[in-house]
Parts: C-alpha cells; structure tokens; sequence
C-alpha cells in the first residue's frame, strides 16, 4: 500500500510539475516580425483571427476590454465543423499576409504593440495537450 501512494503522489507530483511548465511556455503559435512578397518585405502591424479559411471572411471579434481573441468557444464550433482557427498576420507595405492555423490547444491570441514592435501570437492558459511524440497537435 506504501508503495502505491509513493507512486501516485508522484505521478501528481510529476502532472503538477508538467502543467507548471507547460504554462509557463512561451506562445504555441506567432506571427512572423517580417514577411516579403518577394518584392518587398513589410513589417508585422496587425493580425486577425478567423475561423475556417481567411477567404471565407468570417473573422473574429477580440474581447473590447483585453483585446484578446477568447478562443474556446470558436475552437469547439471550428472542431464540430471540421474546420480550423486561422490567425493571419498583416505587414506594412505589402498585400501579402501570412496564415496560420491555431493549434486546439490554444485558448486565446492577442496582438501588442511592444516597444520592439507589434506581435501577435496564440497561447493557452491551460495545461497544453500533447501527442505521443510530445508535441502539441494543431
């Protein structure tokens, strides 16, 4: 009997340990600072979230008082439709965006202005989810 509550207090040692780290990771998706049209290179200045493919136009409202896309609700309604989250990030200069798709695990994306420049990027408060292989699936 010892031997098993060593080993569970373990394993939620160990969960704990993961969940703490995992949250305290860095974006899981973020916009490039550049990006060129092969003419010119622009700099990142805005981004958008959309749920299915940007040429459907069905972009996404952030939340007025954090600026930030509250994505779990659209996450599960992208899932039921066999669709996905786009974030697509906008450059000065250029026509040409960059579109990315939101892994399920993200919970949320937020554009800044920083004193380095505009970022955008997707994250998760949550404990990310992972495959096998130990990476977070899309």
């Amino acid at each position: 009997m010892a031997a098993s509550i060593t080993s569970l207090s373990s394993l939620v040692f160990a969960a704990l340990a993961g969940t703490a780290i995992q949250s305290s990771a860095g974006p899981l998706i973020e916009c490039p600072k550049t990006h060129s049209d092969g003419f010119k290179t622009g700099v990142l200045y805005d981004a958008d979230v959309f749920q299915g493919p940007p040429k459907n136009a069905a972009s996404l409202i952030p939340d007025e008082e954090t600026s930030e896309w509250e994505l779990e609700v659209y996450q599960r309604n992208s899932e039921q439709r066999g669709e996905s989250l786009q974030l697509v990030c906008s450059y000065s200069g250029i026509k040409s965006t960059v579109a990315i798709e939101i892994p399920r695990a993200a919970t949320f994306c937020k554009v800044e202005d920083t004193k380095r420049g505009t970022v955008a990027f997707c994250g998760s408060r949550l404990p990310a989810p992972t495959n096998s292989n130990g990476k977070v699936p899309l």
